[in-house]
């Protein structure tokens, strides 16, 4: 095809078709120049049909190339920034600091009695105990008023004023009478600082299939160093769970957390249902399921997720502890008995048969 073109006055040409096209596309030519393609007629360039397709492909080329950098642009922005508040970098979680009237709004709505409530508030609380059911390494048993520690056996009974030490390869599993179950971490010092139980009644069904707790108990324990990992039965009313340390209290009514706690800072972690935590500044958080709390001792410090090591690593020990427990059975349990088997060593499934009057299978 031979096309002449009519411009500034002048006709050009001929030209051929790529040659028209390479003049569009360097800008000698414009859509609104003549040319003629039939030796006859001249019409406008835009007119021909000759650029139709070529215009097109340019212009959605530009709008594509145009829109990409759009995007990368905004993806490079906002992506960080979901990646950050999705929890998704590491270990390192959103957090915020506990401001005194935050805390204050919270104390007031809140009902913390419970953390000074008595462990023996009538002659119905009787002393709990609980029943070491696993433990490896090095994991030791001081009695109160005792300067000496000696080691545990599997189904040594801990009661109140009782001490448990873990050294370094040492982990432990104690199921309390009330059929909350522990984990005890390695290097881990703790005491049972109180435990008032009231006497219960049950079938002889086993610790997994309780839902609640077998009958109001108060506990308390103080966490020297170290990790515990506890699962509490839901508590009645009258009950009270707490785990004190250095810069703070936990308090529970039924759920599954850890609290570990180490020079300057104590921290906790929920897996499941909701704890009270309250420092010595009477500072106060409820923390919810898979969320934590720190205390330094000056502030508390609240993140919104628990980073995932530490959920999997936490749930390996909840684990471990509800497995430990669940073919235990408690029915009918006479809670001062325990004390008479502080000293034999038998295995815990043999010590809550002769509680119970049962035969030792």
């Amino acid at each position: 095809m031979k096309i002449f073109v009519f411009k500034d006055g002048k006709t050009k040409g001929p030209f051929s078709k790529d040659e028209i096209l390479a003049d569009i596309k360097m800008g000698r030519l414009k859509s609104d120049d003549q040319i003629c393609t039939d030796g006859k007629n001249w019409i406008l360039i835009r007119d021909s049909g000759i650029i139709n397709f070529q215009t097109r492909s340019l212009l959605f080329w530009k709008i594509g190339v145009i829109s990409l950098f759009f995007v990368f642009i905004v993806g490079a922005i906002c992506l960080p920034l979901l990646l950050y508040f999705g929890g998704y970098f590491s270990d390192e979680e959103v957090h915020e600091n506990i401001t005194d009237s935050q805390d204050n709004n919270f104390s007031d709505i809140r009902d913390l009695d419970y953390f000074e409530w008595e462990s023996h508030p009538d002659d119905s609380f009787k002393n709990g105990a609980a029943l070491v059911i696993s433990s490896s390494g090095k994991v030791r048993y001081q009695l109160q008023g005792n300067p000496k520690s000696d080691y545990v056996e599997i189904g040594q009974v801990l009661t109140q004023g009782t001490r448990l030490i873990t050294e370094d390869n040492g982990e432990a599993i104690i199921l309390f009478t009330n059929g909350t179950s522990m984990s005890v971490g390695n290097n881990a010092n703790f005491l049972i600082t109180s435990f008032g139980q009231k006497e219960f009644q049950s079938d002889e069904g086993l610790i997994s299939s309780l839902n609640n707790e077998l009958s109001p108990s108060r506990i308390k324990l103080n966490l020297d160093l170290g990790e515990l990992v506890v699962v509490v039965k839901k508590l009645n009313k009258q009950s009270s769970f707490l785990v004190q340390s250095e810069l703070g209290f936990a308090g529970v009514r039924g759920t599954s957390f850890a609290i570990n706690s180490k020079s300057g800072l104590t921290s906790v972690n929920v897996i499941s249902g909701e704890v009270d935590f309250l420092n010595f500044d009477n500072q106060s958080k409820l923390v919810g399921e898979n969320h934590m709390i720190q205390s330094d001792g000056n502030k508390l410090s609240y993140k919104r997720d628990v980073p995932r090591s530490e959920i999997s690593r936490i749930i390996l020990m909840e684990k471990e502890a509800k497995n430990t427990a669940k073919d235990i059975s408690v029915s009918k349990m006479g809670l001062n008995i325990f004390r008479k088997f502080r000293s034999v060593k038998l295995n815990p499934r043999e010590i809550l048969m002769r509680i119970l009057f049962l035969p030792v299978r």
